[in-house]
């Protein structure tokens, strides 16, 4: 998914099978596998573990945000939300016992481990900027493929502040129809830029119509 290599039919059948049989909301989102009911250490230390902990079946926050960023590549956006909102919430939940941001991982009871790993943060904000607002940069210029939901806005507005050329940008986003699917404008200083610009704005704002 990550790679893009696989047909679109091929993706839809991961995201329907792999929802089935990994995906637990209350526990953080996507498993990294099934409970093989026995030590497998022939597959390696992982299997040593016991289920839910560490790389044996544990929502584990690396693993899980790159799987959702290979699913917002096929535009499977809500697979996607799914698994980002779910490992989000349970962080932001009490009995996480997260003091704050992402753990490694969450144990069957949904509490977090080892906090505030540079892997899983950088994920997190990966997936937040250019797969969710979708500000992405190819051969350096810009290009904006947002896929929020009408959830994602509070009163149709929703809003990234992040560096932009070297400086930083307000990205402001406008859905005041409250569109789940939709066309994008794209304005700066009074002007309706093209994707693939190449300049630095103090603020740039993208409104969402059909």
């Amino acid at each position: 998914l990550l790679s893009m290599t696989i047909p679109k039919e091929q993706a839809d059948i991961i995201a329907k099978t792999t929802k089935k049989h990994l995906y637990n909301y209350k526990q953080g989102g996507y498993h990294l596998n099934e409970d093989y009911k026995e030590v497998k250490l022939n597959m390696g230390r992982a299997y040593g573990f016991r289920y839910n902990h560490k790389e044996n079946g544990a929502v584990f926050s690396h693993m899980a945000l790159m799987y959702v960023s290979g699913l917002f590549n096929y535009k499977l956006t809500d697979y996607a939300r799914e698994g980002l909102y779910a490992l989000m919430d349970r962080a932001m939940d009490n009995t996480s016992l997260v003091p704050l941001g992402i753990p490694e991982y969450f144990t069957e009871k949904g509490i977090g481990k080892y906090f505030y790993l540079t892997g899983s943060a950088t994920w997190l904000l990966l997936v937040i900027k250019e797969s969710l607002f979708g500000i992405k940069y190819h051969e350096g210029k810009t290009y904006i493929i947002p896929q929020l939901s009408k959830d994602d806005f509070i009163d149709g507005y929703a809003e990234i502040k992040t560096i932009h050329y070297g400086k930083e940008t307000t990205f402001k986003f406008y859905n005041k129809n409250h569109l789940d699917r939709y066309n994008i404008t794209i304005k700066a200083q009074g002007q309706t830029l093209k994707q693939g610009f190449d300049r630095h704005y103090k603020e740039i704002e993208v409104h969402c119509h059909d």
